[in-house]
This record gives C-alpha cells, sequence and structure tokens, in this order.
C-alpha cells in the first residue's frame, strides 16, 4: 500500500473522496482485483504457512475495507462494465491511499513537545474513541470461514422448519448452496490463472471469477432450481445505502453480500461474507417475527451452550462434563447455575456462555455502550463464573445436572477456571478483556479465559486431551497481565510452537498476529482437505512417540489427582529440560530391562522450586510405594523445594504404575537433614546436557552394607530398599 503525506485530513472528507471514487467505470473489477490479491491462497501441491504470510501483511487491504468498497460501490448501482484499462493502476493505487489515510485519521494527534501523550493512549487507549474505533474495524477475524458454515448447521437445526416455510430453503440447503458456490469460485480462478500468462495485468476481467448461475449450481448439486433462488433472494442486496457514510456505518452488503448483474448471473465478491451472512442474518429474520421471537431467542441461547459442551467433550469425555448444573445450598434454596462444567482430577472448569453482540454505536467509539455491551457479554459471565466457583468450593453445597442427577465430587478441586464464552464474532475482545475486566482472582479460583466458540472450537481440535488443554489454561491465565495480543489465536500459536512460558524480568509482551500462521494452515488441511500437515510443528511434534509422550498419555489415562499434577509441571518444562527428561527414561528403562534390579533417577527443576524422582523396578505396589515415598520426601528436603513429584514404571511392562506428590512449605527436620547429608556424599555433578553423562548417572555405586542408609538417597536401609531389588 501507499504511503501518504502525513497531513492530517478529516474523516469524513477522505471517505466522502472514496465515495465518488468507487463511482468510476470499471471499478467492480478493482474490487474483483483486491479480493483475488487479498483474499486467495495460492500453492503448489501441498499447503505451508509461507502460502499465507501475504494474509498477514501491512500492505493488504483487510476485509472490513474490502467490504466499504463493495457497499460504496453499491451505493452507486451496480455497475458491471468494460473498464478502462488505463485507469485501472490508478484506481487501485488511490483506493489504497485514502484507505490508509483514513486509517492514519483514526490515530489521535500528538500535540508537539508532549511525549508524556504518547504513555497515557498507552496506558489507557480505551480512553479514545477514535482508538477505541481502530481497535474494533482493525481487529483480526475471529472465526475461519468454514467455522460460520459449519456452525450455521448446527446454529439454526431447530429453526429449520421456520425458514422452509418462510423462505423457501432449509438450513442443510443453505450449507450447500454456499459449499457450491465457494467451488464454482474456485474453478473460476483456476480458469483464470491459466489464461492470465498471456494477458497484460491491466486488462484482465477479474469480476468473472466471482460470477456464477443458478443452472451452475444445479449442475453440481441437482437441487431444485427454486430453493436455489429462495436461497440467493434471501441474502441478496436489495437495501438503501443511503445511510451508509463512514466506515462502520451498517453496510447492507455485510448482511446481504449477493448482487444479482443481470437475470441469470449474480456475483459474490468475498465468500467468506456470506458464510457469516448465514451465520448471523437468519437471527434478524427470526426476531423480526413476533410469534417465533421469544422461540428464537431460546433456540439461540440454547446453542452456544449446547456447542460449548459438545466441544469440551472432544476433550474430556462426556463423564467429566455436566451441563446446566444447578447450585442449591444444604436447605435446596437455589444459589446459581452453572452453563457448563467440567471436573477433571482436582481441576474444575465453569463456563457461562452468554450470547451478545457488539452494538452499532459502540463499533462507532462510543465509550459508555461499548463498556455497557462488555459488561453484558463478559463481565456478567464472569462475576456468574466467580460465585459458581466460590460455591464449588463450599462442600456444603449441593450440585445437580440438567437431568436432575446429583453430581459427587470426586476429589477436592484445586484449581478453577472460569471460562467467558459468547457465540458471535465480537471484535477487539481480547484487547478490550485486557482493558476492561476487573481481575477478582482469589484462592483456588484463577483469572479468567475469555473467548468466542470460534476459538474454544480451534483450542479443542489442538489441544484435544485433559492435560494439554488445562496446562494451556493455566499458562494463559497465569500470564493474563503481562500477554498483549489482538487475538487468542495468536497466544495459541505462540504456544503450540514454542510452549508459553514468559521470563519473570518481563511485565509486558507483545505476541503478534501471525503466531497463527500456523493453525491456519493446519486448520485448512484438516477442515477443508487441503493437502498439508494436519499438527502445527512445534510441541505436539516434537516429542511425538518418545517416552516422554508416552508418559503424558498415560498420565492421563490415571486421572488421579496427585499424577495429574506432575503432568502440569511436565508440560510447563522448556523443549531442552523436556529432552533431559526424556534422555534419562530411555537410559533408566535401558538399564531396568538388562540387569531386571531398580534403577531410579531425580531432578530438579527451576531452581529446585519442584522436582521428579522416576523408580524403575517390580517390585510390589506397597514396597515399591514405600521407597518411593521416602525416596521423594529425602530429595525434597535435600533441595529446599516447594513440590517434589515421584512415578514409579514397572520394568518388563513399561507402564506408570503409581505416583506420589509432596507439596509443602520446607521445615527443618533434623532425621531428614541426616539423610540429605549422607546423600550428597554418594552423589556428583551431572551434565543433563551430555547423553554420556546422563549414562554415568545410572553406573552401579559401590554396595553399602545391609542396615547401611541405601545409596540411592531413599533414607531406607539397603537391605529394604536397592537389597531387595
Amino acid at each position: 500500500m501507499h504511503r501518504v503525506k502525513r497531513n492530517r485530513r478529516d474523516e469524513n472528507v477522505i471517505f466522502k473522496e472514496l465515495e465518488e471514487l468507487c463511482k468510476s467505470n470499471g471499478y467492480f473489477n478493482v474490487i474483483a482485483f483486491f479480493c483475488l490479491r487479498d483474499n486467495s491462497i495460492f500453492f503448489s501441491e501441498f499447503i505451508e504457512s509461507k502460502n499465507l504470510t501475504h494474509l498477514y501483511s501491512n500492505e493488504r487491504l483487510v476485509r472490513n475495507e474490502i467490504s466499504v468498497l463493495i457497499g460504496l460501490s453499491n451505493k452507486a448501482g451496480i455497475r458491471v462494465n468494460e473498464f478502462d484499462s488505463n485507469t485501472f493502476e490508478l484506481l487501485v493505487n488511490k483506493t489504497e491511499e485514502l484507505l490508509e489515510e483514513i486509517h492514519f485519521s483514526f490515530l489521535p494527534a500528538l500535540e508537539p513537545n508532549k511525549g508524556n501523550k504518547i504513555r497515557e493512549l498507552a496506558d489507557s487507549p480505551f480512553m479514545n474513541p477514535s482508538l477505541i474505533r481502530e481497535s474494533i474495524f482493525y481487529s483480526a477475524e475471529s472465526a475461519f470461514n468454514f467455522q460460520y458454515r459449519d456452525f450455521s448447521k448446527i446454529k439454526y437445526q431447530n429453526d429449520d422448519q421456520w425458514l422452509r416455510t418462510n423462505k423457501g430453503f432449509g438450513i442443510d440447503d443453505a450449507t450447500r448452496i454456499v459449499d457450491t458456490i465457494l467451488e464454482i469460485h474456485g474453478e473460476r480462478l483456476n480458469e483464470f490463472i491459466n489464461k492470465r500468462r498471456d494477458t497484460p495485468f491491466n486488462s484482465l476481467n477479474f469480476i468473472d471469477i466471482y460470477k456464477f448461475k443458478i443452472s451452475d449450481i444445479i449442475a453440481k448439486t441437482g437441487m431444485n432450481n427454486v430453493v436455489i433462488e429462495n436461497f440467493l433472494t434471501s441474502f441478496l442486496n436489495t437495501h438503501s445505502l443511503s445511510d451508509f457514510n463512514s466506515i462502520d456505518d451498517f453496510n447492507p452488503t455485510r448482511a446481504y453480500p449477493i448482487q444479482k448483474i443481470d437475470d441469470e448471473n449474480y456475483l459474490l465478491f468475498q465468500w467468506y461474507n456470506l458464510v457469516e451472512a448465514l451465520y448471523e442474518t437468519p437471527f434478524f429474520w427470526f426476531i423480526n417475527d413476533k410469534g417465533y421471537k421469544d422461540e428464537a431467542l431460546k433456540h439461540r441461547g440454547k446453542f452456544v451452550e449446547e456447542i460449548s459442551y459438545d466441544l469440551l467433550a472432544k476433550v474430556f469425555g462426556v463423564n467429566n462434563l455436566y451441563k446446566n448444573v444447578e447450585i442449591q445450598s444444604k436447605n435446596k434454596t437455589r444459589l446459581g447455575e452453572i452453563d457448563v462444567l467440567v471436573v477433571y482430577a482436582n481441576r474444575a472448569i465453569v463456563l457461562q456462555a452468554k450470547s451478545k453482540k457488539l452494538t452499532l454505536e459502540a463499533r462507532k467509539g462510543n465509550h459508555t455502550i461499548l463498556k455497557n455491551d462488555f459488561k453484558k457479554a463478559v463481565e456478567d459471565a464472569y462475576d456468574q463464573a466467580l460465585k459458581c466457583c466460590d460455591y464449588l468450593l463450599d462442600s456444603r453445597n449441593i450440585f445437580v445436572d440438567g437431568n436432575g442427577k446429583k453430581i459427587e465430587l470426586r476429589s477436592t478441586l484445586n484449581e478453577l477456571y472460569p471460562f467467558c464464552i459468547i457465540s458471535d464474532h465480537y471484535p477487539g475482545l481480547t484487547f478490550q478483556s485486557f482493558q476492561f475486566l476487573t481481575l477478582k482472582t482469589r484462592g483456588k479460583t484463577q483469572n479468567p479465559i475469555v473467548s468466542d466458540i470460534f476459538f474454544l472450537d480451534v483450542l479443542t481440535e489442538f489441544l484435544n486431551t485433559p492435560l494439554y488443554f488445562l496446562s494451556y489454561l493455566n499458562r494463559r491465565v497465569s500470564y493474563t497481565d503481562k500477554l498483549m495480543t489482538t487475538n487468542e489465536l495468536s497466544v495459541l500459536g505462540y504456544h503450540l510452537k514454542h510452549n508459553l512460558w514468559v521470563n519473570n524480568e518481563y511485565t509486558r509482551i507483545l505476541i503478534d498476529e501471525d503466531y497463527s500462521i500456523d493453525i491456519d494452515a493446519s486448520l485448512l488441511v484438516r477442515r477443508k482437505n487441503v493437502p498439508g500437515n494436519k499438527v502445527p510443528e512445534g510441541i505436539l511434534t516434537k516429542f511425538r512417540n518418545t517416552l516422554f509422550e508416552k508418559m503424558i498419555k498415560e498420565i492421563e489415562f490415571m486421572e488421579q489427582s496427585a499424577i495429574v499434577d506432575l503432568g502440569f509441571k511436565l508440560l510447563s518444562l522448556s523443549e531442552e529440560t523436556i529432552e533431559i527428561v526424556n534422555n534419562s527414561l530411555i537410559e533408566l528403562r535401558r538399564r531396568a530391562r538388562i540387569d531386571k534390579a531398580h534403577h531410579d533417577f531425580s531432578l530438579g527443576f527451576d531452581e529446585s522450586q519442584f522436582g521428579l524422582t522416576i523408580h524403575c523396578n517390580n517390585d510390589t505396589d506397597q514396597l515399591a510405594h514405600e521407597r518411593l515415598n521416602a525416596h521423594c520426601e529425602m530429595r525434597k528436603y535435600q533441595e529446599k523445594a516447594k513440590e517434589w513429584y515421584g512415578v514409579c514404571i514397572g520394568i518388563s511392562d513399561p507402564m506408570l504404575r503409581f505416583g506420589v506428590n509432596k507439596v509443602f512449605d520446607w521445615v527443618y527436620d533434623s532425621t531428614l537433614e541426616k539423610l540429605a547429608k549422607e546423600n550428597l556424599k554418594n552423589r556428583s555433578p551431572v551434565d543433563y546436557h551430555n547423553k554420556n553423562a546422563i549414562k554415568d548417572l545410572f553406573k552401579n555405586k559401590s554396595i553399602p552394607g545391609r542396615n547401611e542408609l541405601c545409596h540411592c538417597g531413599s533414607g531406607i536401609k539397603y537391605k529394604y530398599c536397592h537389597g531387595r531389588s
């Protein structure tokens, strides 16, 4: 995009100039060019992240900007006519220049010699209406196009009969037609690419890519032409655009994106706009029907709860999930309700769902209305979740699921995660949460996760096991005050690549949008059957099929609070430390298989804030447990650690047998002090980065007398410890 001169002009003046430009002969072809350049993805045999980098370029027009151009062009009337190749490039350049100037006009003017004004804006950006508008209009899209399409089927399945009666098509018909239009666009695009090689760039007719006929859809689907025409008519732009006078005014071409060119031909510039309209527009039809409005509202509220439940069930299974949980006091007084409750080992997720959109006035920068919208969409849900977390921690309360069945909590809850979910795209949600939400973290209740169902869908897609999912929540909420981002997808993308961890020395970290690019590519493979890698390179691939990954899976399978705590700690380790643990496991098992004897190793992490001991033997459970318990207690004392974890695996069968944890403050103990000093005499420093050093760790030490303390540091006499192996 061309750089504009920094002489600030009034936004309305610029917008009017842009409106005049959109009336130019052949401007529809300019819009088609922008759609091709900025919305299309090109790849050869299989898709890679590099094929999507242009979608994150500052030179690209975002879809909201292209929608403005579509709206202004339609305001002047549909004119799909021949264009002047001599003015094409001029129109493109001038459009980019004006759009950038509008963007620049949003930024508040800073007075000379008042640099502290920048600090004020950085600390409280939402105090400035222009920056409110900027963050909303240019915010990243929270939903993928295929999510809108797929969720529409679920959202309106209970409204199908109304659609058939009043609109002449069902929701399955709608999604089938939408998919077919995309297929037609794809074919036209490929034809265009093949033809353009011999045609001068400024003479290309880009509009043909985005045209289609009812007969084209019939040829591919065999559907009734009346049903197709009913659908197209329902999303046809026939609304007045006289009130569309600024970029964030209501733009009817967003809600009704199809244009009819003539008796046969239709035009759709942005397929994304159509699936977004399919997801959002029908609800407004329903509420305009006074006889159906209440039923539609009931379906809308139920939808976000049901889909949240179904998504979380993919991770935790239905046995760990409850919906519409009523909380009662011991005298059966109703205290509250949890939309979806997840209980896994000693952790819980308290999900509260809302169906609230960002209103038009809020999008225009009205601070009061914006805060009011945010309160209804997020803050109220957060307050409800907090109260329910408090109720969950009170053992006197009674919990009953939606079927009237009493819920028995299997263990004491150590961590509770409030999860606030909304059903629609809420522009700037992550940034608004950072600015507006007053955190009320207390005790075992963590900071909240705030997202829409589209992000929850992605989160459950990639972190599809309880330990990986909860581990991410744990770290994400612990960095609430440190992470600056415009989109939760960026944080997840960073985590999948690098394992989310922020050094304590940093007060604020900015995570750029393009960290989600690997997620974009992998989801196209998963959801659109595009050839490529289904899993982004990073934490989900680095230790695939290793002993470390096997141990994590077994920890999840056991679902014991003590051992799940260990799983959390292991997943929080750096890649380098995980490799040390994995190499140590390999050597431990190798030696145990050779001599069938007991072997073990211990590691301290995070400057001895916590540690891990692993025993490998075929002892009876009682003896193995006593030995592991004593060893962990001694090592925790020796390292003065806050937490120490231990697990025992078998020799012939390397399955995880059981685990112990020692989580309590360090206190001086004369007996343990003596044991620790004895153990230190038998230890030598180990370079865990050296595989040979790891092997040396397991070499046999001199055998003590039967009544002497065992050399492993367990604090048990040798005859009762390694002497019985």
